[in-house]
């Protein structure tokens, strides 16, 4: 399987566990646990599989053709927003875990915020970032270090999330 490819079928998953996610969040009563789990599972994944594949691409492309630093650097800034946007709601999370309840509404809000900035990414990437890495590579081959148990990690976990939610 090519890295394009690859990268599409990860937003693929990822996309259809953050659209479970809100529906589950559309029931009288979500579990804080589940939702919890949701959040831990797409920051692991990006940070150890997703997001590394990524990064190579882009500096791998980054030298044969500098107009996509600025593409990378900017890749590099919303992946460290997005990490800030999930610790936050992460620690929303833990206090409401703990008791210290924020009304519902507002943390029903705050996890549809969440996913919404995930799916904008996703769609993003999908529509502006993966066609120019694609034609990149057709020019510029490039061999990743192959991640295979990320394929197994991700299906096995992916089931596991949507057989929950």
């Amino acid at each position: 399987m090519n890295l394009i490819h690859k990268l599409q079928q990860d937003h693929h998953y990822l996309s259809q566990v953050l659209t479970h996610l809100q529906h589950h969040l559309n029931q009288e009563a979500p579990e804080l646990a589940l939702i919890n789990e949701v959040l831990l599972f797409i920051e692991d994944y990006a940070e150890q599989y997703h997001h590394p594949i990524e990064d190579q691409l882009l500096s791998h492309l980054s030298q044969h053709l500098p107009h996509l630093n600025e593409m990378h650097q900017h890749l590099l800034v919303e992946h460290l927003q997005l990490q800030e946007h999930t610790d936050h709601l992460r620690e929303q999370l833990a206090q409401a875990e703990q008791g210290n309840l924020l009304p519902w509404p507002q943390l029903r809000q705050a996890v549809s915020s969440w996913i919404s900035a995930q799916k904008h990414h996703i769609e993003k990437e999908d529509q502006h970032m993966l066609p120019l890495l694609e034609a990149g590579l057709a020019q510029h081959p490039f061999q990743a270090a192959p991640l295979p148990k990320a394929s197994v990690y991700l299906s096995e976990q992916f089931r596991q999330l949507c057989n929950e939610l």
